[in-house]
């Protein structure tokens, strides 16, 4: 096919394929930048939302010793965290602010 396009054809048929691939590297690139600007966005709101939530129980996480209080305060903290964190690490027991004070 390209035989019968001549210079003219070739050209234009050329220029298409560049200025196409040239759109798909531009659209792939600007996908993934919005990809990681909106996982910083989560991973931000997300921190915003654990640090409202430890300075309101501020004082019922450094007070109390209750098992049964920082229990309740560890799984009221998940629930909020929409388990991110709680199911994402495996080994998580308590939020460390929980862990350095408490132990059973």
């Amino acid at each position: 096919m390209r035989k019968r396009l001549g210079i003219t054809g070739k050209l234009v048929v050329s220029s298409v394929g560049i200025f196409a691939t040239l759109w798909l590297a531009m659209t792939l690139y600007s996908v993934h930048q919005l990809q990681q600007l909106l996982y910083e966005q989560n991973v931000r709101r997300t921190e915003a939302q654990i640090l409202n939530w430890i300075e309101a129980n501020i004082s019922q996480i450094t007070i109390t010793r209750d098992p049964g209080s920082l229990d309740r305060l560890v799984r009221e903290l998940r629930g909020r965290r929409n388990h991110q964190s709680a199911e994402s690490n495996p080994g998580f027991g308590r939020p460390p602010l929980l862990r350095s004070g408490y132990s059973r």
